[in-house]
């Protein structure tokens, strides 16, 4: 639970690199609590981390628990990549 609450408030303090680290420690809890894995996208992104956010995107998608945010990541991903 504490690596959750530091992945948000380091999140909302633009410390992106530090937020995804946290937040990377609590793979799983996507299934439960929707909002982490979108604030887990964000923080890969904003961090430079664009294949983790990718292959994150990609995860959820398999587990049918893909959001606009994880949609939008694939999308873009392939458009840059020419894979359409």
């Amino acid at each position: 639970m504490s690596e959750y609450f530091s992945g948000i408030l380091l999140l909302n303090d633009n410390q992106y690199e530090e937020s995804s680290k946290f937040l990377r420690k609590l793979n799983g809890l996507e299934k439960s609590h929707i909002n982490y894995s979108v604030k887990y996208v964000y923080s890969a992104i904003n961090s430079g981390n664009f294949n983790e956010a990718f292959n994150y995107a990609k995860k959820l998608e398999k587990q049918k628990l893909d959001s606009f945010e994880s949609d939008l990541i694939i999308g873009v991903f392939y458009l840059k990549n020419s894979n359409l």
